[in-house]
């Protein structure tokens, strides 16, 4: 369970970055 909801995380965040315009960390 936490692991699927630590993967919902992440998931949001990269999401997240991407719609920022990528920020510049590099992530992908």
């Amino acid at each position: 369970m936490l692991f699927s909801i630590k993967v919902v995380l992440v998931g949001l965040i990269v999401f997240v970055l991407n719609a920022c315009g990528g920020g510049g960390g590099g992530a992908s």
